[in-house]
């Protein structure tokens, strides 16, 4: 049809990144029902968008927030410094890069074993991360991962990781 116009995953995540970027402001994204078929591609689990989190003044995401999801999408809660636990359910098996990059008060993260892959600075200055980080089964840790995450004090690596990038743990200057 000509008055049809068809929008790419690739413009659907562009929208969203934008959208990101201006969360202190009231702007917000709507997607319109049927808008999407496959919405879960893009920043939804079927259930729950990253949208309502920002739109809401949440402290913890419950693994009953994100239950189905399967890929956490880069820069998900970047920035945003109310967030102080996490836990991720057992579909997640993959962590983009910079969810949760500067999130200055997180505390406490629950990686399931579920969690094969993560990208870069995922967890980077989120400087009120303290004790131990499980990683799962990760199998690659990504530049500046956790770079600045002085209150980390250990780091349990899974069975299956084969590569840690450069500065994955950079200015953790109190991991045992």
């Amino acid at each position: 049809m000509a008055d049809e116009y068809n929008v790419y995953k690739a413009e659907l995540e562009m929208i969203a990144d934008k959208f990101r970027e201006k969360k202190g402001t009231t702007q917000k994204v709507v997607f319109p029902n049927g808008f999407v078929s496959s919405i879960d591609e893009v920043y939804e689990s079927g259930r729950k968008s990253m949208y309502k989190f920002v739109e809401e003044d949440f402290t913890s995401i419950r693994k009953e927030d994100l239950e189905g999801v399967n890929k956490i999408r880069p820069f998900f809660c970047y920035g945003y410094t109310n967030l102080v636990n996490v836990e991720l359910p057992d579909s997640v098996t993959n962590i983009g890069s910079s969810c949760f990059r500067e999130c200055t008060n997180l505390q406490k993260i629950t990686i399931p074993e579920s969690v094969i892959s993560a990208g870069d600075r995922v967890f980077y200055h989120c400087s009120s991360l303290e004790g131990t980080l499980s990683l799962g089964n990760i199998t690659v840790i990504n530049a500046h991962f956790c770079n600045g995450c002085t209150g980390l004090t250990r780091i349990i690596l899974g069975q299956f990781l084969h590569t840690i990038n450069a500065y994955a743990f950079g200015s953790c200057r109190n991991i045992k």
